[in-house]
């Protein structure tokens, strides 16, 4: 059986997090709109700085990087109480299909599990797998239409 194991970030992981998460929204159906690269700085100097308001997990099978987690926290009125947001769960290609998606959502309800009263995440119509693993989990379609009012970015 391989080691699954789950570890904040680390500066050093820079590069594998560049590429994974460049794919991640610019290679795939998971998100709807791409980054670019000094988004992907900014977000990974915030993943490092020990910010209370998001955590950055890298994903290990056997001590090799298999993909990683971004969350972010929130208060809701709704629970009462707080709420993990899953920002992005990214498991490498050659790593899906193996069970490891379901383990991390398995050690993320056990971290959290009393210290808050949602969890909640965003899934493309598309995304058929990562659907069927959030279903499996207990996940259930939230009702709601969100929206969005983006500040412009200064050039």
């Amino acid at each position: 059986m391989a080691e699954l194991t789950i570890r904040d970030f680390r500066k050093s992981d820079y590069q594998v997090f560049s590429e994974m998460i460049n794919d991640f929204y610019n290679k795939g159906i998971a998100t709807l709109h791409g980054i670019d690269q000094k988004k992907i700085d900014t977000i990974f100097k915030i993943s490092t700085s020990m910010t209370p308001y998001a955590r950055a997990l890298m994903i290990e099978q056997d001590g090799k990087i298999a993909g990683y987690l971004h969350l972010s926290f929130t208060h809701s009125n709704e629970v009462a109480g707080m709420v993990v947001l899953i920002e992005e769960l990214y498991i490498r290609p050659e790593y899906q299909g193996k069970g490891i998606g379901n383990f991390v959502l398995d050690w993320l309800f056990q971290e959290y599990q009393d210290k808050v009263k949602r969890f909640r995440l965003e899934v493309t119509r598309e995304n058929d797998g990562a659907t069927r693993l959030y279903r499996k989990k207990g996940f259930q379609p939230l009702e709601y239409d969100q929206m969005v009012y983006d500040l412009e970015e200064e050039s």
